[in-house]
């Protein structure tokens, strides 16, 4: 481990000898600078309410986005980058898919997680498919999630940013709704913490408050109520 750990450091600096910078962000990754990001707050445990009959069936999301997804930046004492170490997370989209879940079903929804299915109508239970169930599918498309040191005063902050494609269909396939949601978190670092699961409860919360999505599950509903005898 330390034999590449000089290895990257000797890389690095032979690159800003030659004239090229040393690396600020693991490649790939979008290049968010969360210290100029005022810090947040996860959303509040929600108010459970009845929100829609339609049974919903999260299928686990996919994770397309680069990696490493971050690093450790210590801006306190470096002499080529910040970038002290990069963080790889290939089942980033696990986490948030669940703090997604737990956020809508805890705001009342009919909301059901399927671990072994990532989008496949026929791979649904049985009792799903007798409810008429939709299916919400995901896949994460960016994500950083970041550790940074500015202060020798301080211990620093957590701060992550991700953006998820979202599709709202019947076991038939049709898709109702479609959309790109994006979420962000910058906390005070906290060993004790889950980021990626409040990061996923801010996503539930912004597909619960987007009006098309909404529209999308009261037509369905609609429609259900409407041919019922």
């Amino acid at each position: 481990m330390r034999s590449l750990l000089a290895t990257a450091a000797a890389a690095a600096l032979v690159g800003t000898l030659a004239g090229c910078p040393a690396p600020l962000h693991p490649y790939g990754v979008p290049d968010v600078d969360f210290r100029s990001v005022a810090p947040s707050s996860p959303p509040a445990a929600p108010r459970p309410q009845p929100v829609s009959p339609q049974p919903l069936v999260l299928t686990l999301w996919t994770n397309e986005a680069t990696n490493p997804v971050g690093g450790l930046y210590d801006w306190t004492s470096y002499n080529v980058s910040p970038l002290y170490r990069t963080y790889y997370h290939p089942d980033i989209a696990v986490p948030l898919w669940e703090g997604a879940f737990d956020q809508l079903r805890g705001l009342g929804y009919r909301a059901y997680k399927d671990y072994s299915d990532t989008g496949n109508p026929a791979l649904v239970k049985g009792p799903a498919q007798k409810l008429g169930a939709l299916l919400l599918t995901g896949r994460v498309l960016r994500a950083v999630h970041d550790q940074v040191k500015e202060t020798d005063a301080a211990p620093g902050f957590e701060a992550a940013y991700v953006e998820v494609d979202l599709v709202l269909a019947t076991l038939t396939g049709e898709v109702l709704w479609r959309g790109t949601k994006t979420a962000q978190l910058k906390v005070n670092f906290d060993f004790g913490a889950d980021l990626l699961d409040a990061l996923g409860r801010v996503l539930g919360e912004t597909l619960h408050q987007d009006p098309q999505f909404q529209a999308a599950l009261a037509a369905r509903g609609g429609q259900k109520r409407a041919v019922r005898p």
